[in-house]
């Protein structure tokens, strides 16, 4: 079977390279392990991971053809030329075929994994579906570039390029993810990639990828070079007319639920919900609010909800609820900590304070005094930031009286502290 499938190469011409993409595959799975199974994030992973893989495959398809296309070498283009088979069509199956294949047990791991701890939700198919479009697309490229180019000296070169290409949303403008197949864009567990973006994006991989590998078949009208040429730059021209279309008229690609759901539970006087996907997040979520409000001394005014983002509909936070991002790489202490401590020292109030007066040097004391409150609250509740260890409490401000001297100080001025107006003293 192998040997049919990299005919007229050695069978080691497709199994090297599907084990190259299955390393790359995998190893690209590898962090995320370590993060939140949420069947968005891992869905895009189809798409994502071609940010190495494409230009790997694009690489892997441009030696193969640039082997086959040389008109001295053993494997001359011109054997399979004239014969009236569409043989560039049957070389860009063989390599997505096996590049596909290859993919698939790459992703299976960290999908196994999905499916075995989320407790939320199921694959999103059409973003599975575009990262084989994808893959395609970085077949087509390479094939195309073997056509143009015949140099299997070149084939580092090709994988530089698609690298530079599937870049371009991050680098250049964001819009030509309605194009390209990585979009650089983690989703959450309230979004989804847009029906419509899913279909232009399929539309548009498929047109590109066509036209490169139409523009890929050899020796057509080698004695009229302009001719032959033609479906060269009608490929490009497919490619840069959708980049265009893309940057004139972006559309919405990603979008949250207008109404996600959520699960609360009281914790001294605070309600803490998480969307579902997050179910595992919630005890350690309410041992963190419940130490941060202990470490107050009451419930802080400042504070009346506290938000998985996930939870909330896009559009303005009700005031008193703080939201915590739950990032896929960091722990529910680290996050929670560090937003709802802030919260309850009035970073918002300081915040409403300069948009309302302007004053820059009130608010700057406010912010300062804020911070210090903040980490004097972590630090009470056991809570030590990664990239504040080791922590080493100062001995000024908050951390020069006693703790209950502190919140006995709150209790009178909670209303204060909740709006950012520490005054020049705190007692």
């Amino acid at each position: 079977m192998i040997r049919r499938i990299a005919w007229p190469l050695a069978p080691v011409t497709a199994l090297l390279p599907a084990g190259l993409v299955l390393a790359v595959t995998a190893g690209m799975s590898v962090e995320h392990f370590g993060r939140r199974p949420e069947w968005p994030a891992t869905s895009a992973l189809a798409h994502e991971h071609l940010a190495l893989v494409g230009p790997l495959v694009a690489a892997i398809a441009f030696h193969r053809w640039a082997t086959l296309a040389r008109p001295l070498g053993l494997f001359a283009a011109a054997r399979l030329g004239g014969t009236g088979k569409p043989e560039h069509w049957a070389n860009f199956t063989r390599v997505w075929a096996v590049c596909a294949v290859a993919y698939t047990v790459g992703l299976l791991p960290i999908f196994a994994r999905t499916a075995a701890d989320a407790t939320y939700g199921g694959p999103a198919a059409g973003s599975i579906l575009l990262g084989y479009l994808g893959l395609a697309f970085a077949v087509a490229i390479g094939q195309f570039l073997a056509a143009v180019a015949p140099l299997p000296v070149l084939t580092v070169l090709v994988a530089v390029l698609v690298f530079l290409l599937f870049q371009l949303p991050q680098v250049v403008l964001d819009a030509f993810g309605a194009v390209l197949p990585v979009q650089w864009h983690p989703l959450a567990a309230n979004e989804h990639e847009t029906a419509t973006a899913l279909l232009f994006r399929a539309f548009a991989l498929i047109a590109i990828g066509g036209a490169m590998v139409l523009a890929s078949r050899l020796g057509r009208s080698p004695d009229r070079p302009a001719r032959t040429a033609l479906p060269a730059l009608g490929a490009v021209a497919v490619l840069a007319v959708f980049l265009v279309v893309a940057a004139v008229n972006p559309a919405t690609r990603v979008t949250a639920a207008a109404d996600p759901p959520r699960r609360c539970q009281p914790v001294e006087g605070v309600e803490v919900c998480v969307h579902p996907a997050h179910d595992a997040d919630l005890p350690d979520l309410t041992a963190t609010v419940a130490a941060l409000v202990r470490a107050y001394g009451r419930t802080p005014a400042a504070v009346a909800g506290v938000h998985d983002a996930a939870s909330l509909p896009p559009g303005e936070v009700p005031a008193g609820r703080v939201v915590v991002r739950l990032l896929l790489d960091q722990t529910t202490r680290d996050t929670a900590g560090e937003d709802v401590s802030t919260a309850m020292a009035g970073f918002a109030g300081c915040l409403r304070g300069i948009r309302v007066t302007g004053d820059r040097a009130t608010y700057e004391a406010g912010i300062a005094r804020a911070g210090e409150l903040a980490r004097w609250l972590r630090h009470q509740a056991g809570i030590t930031l990664p990239s504040e260890a080791p922590y080493q409490p100062p001995t000024t401000g908050f951390f020069a009286k006693p703790p209950d001297e502190i919140r006995a100080w709150l209790a009178a001025n909670d209303d204060n502290v909740a709006q950012c107006r520490y005054g020049a003293e705190f007692a």
